[in-house]
């Protein structure tokens, strides 16, 4: 249960998240989202999928292999609703960017007792100049580091509790990043780790590590 302080917190982070939101409308309203050779490549895998053509890398008769399929995959199902890919992937930043400000801000309550020390580390999330950077590109960065920063939040409730709620949400979060970056199997190792280290009894450490690897890795291994 959350204490009045604390949820006097969350709702302080609520608003700057909610800045953020304002922020990056402000950043990509005039002109869109920035465009880069990646971008076109998921734009281009996007409309291919869309089309019945499956993920194919513009400009060559070739597989969509370079990056994870979900952001083009994610742009696809936009399309599919009659969204162009440039506005929904400002809609896919805007929404990222928010979460990630209000996930690191609950995430920094539960952490740091010192409650103006949690509202300036949110500040510095809103104001992080690498992080706006990215998320006004029609890039995969805005949505992995979500998933990162729910991975990492989710990790620390299983930390203080082990229940199968946040080992699979952990899990889940885990293969959704590794779907948007490969670098993401990281956060598979990570995990494994946290899994093991947490669980008691060898056997359990075991079982429960192999367990968490199989299911956060599974899309991937499908993928590839």
């Amino acid at each position: 249960m959350l204490n009045n302080e604390n949820r006097n917190v969350l709702i302080l982070v609520a608003l700057i998240s909610i800045i953020g939101i304002l922020l990056l409308v402000a950043v990509t309203s005039r002109f869109g989202p920035g465009i880069s050779h990646d971008s076109v490549a998921y734009i281009y895998a996007s409309r291919s999928f869309l089309n019945g053509n499956g993920l194919k890398y513009f400009g060559y008769e070739a597989p969509y292999v370079q990056w994870p399929p979900l952001l083009p995959v994610v742009l696809a199902v936009f399309g599919g609703l009659g969204i162009d890919a440039f506005t929904a992937s400002i809609l896919i930043n805007i929404i990222s960017f928010s979460l990630t400000i209000f996930f690191t801000g609950a995430w920094l309550n539960r952490c740091i007792k010192f409650q103006p020390l949690v509202i300036t580390g949110v500040l510095m999330v809103l104001l992080s100049i690498p992080l706006t950077y990215v998320s006004k590109y029609a890039w995969s960065e805005p949505l992995f580091i979500l998933f990162t920063t729910l991975f990492l939040f989710i990790s620390g409730l299983f930390i203080e509790e082990e229940n199968k709620r946040n080992f699979f949400l952990s899990a889940l979060f885990a293969a959704l990043a590794c779907l948007t970056r490969y670098i993401g199997i990281i956060l598979i190792i990570t995990g494994i780790i946290v899994v093991f280290i947490k669980r008691k009894g060898i056997r359990k450490k075991i079982l429960d590590s192999v367990l968490f690897g199989f299911i956060s890795s599974l899309p991937l291994s499908l993928w590839l």
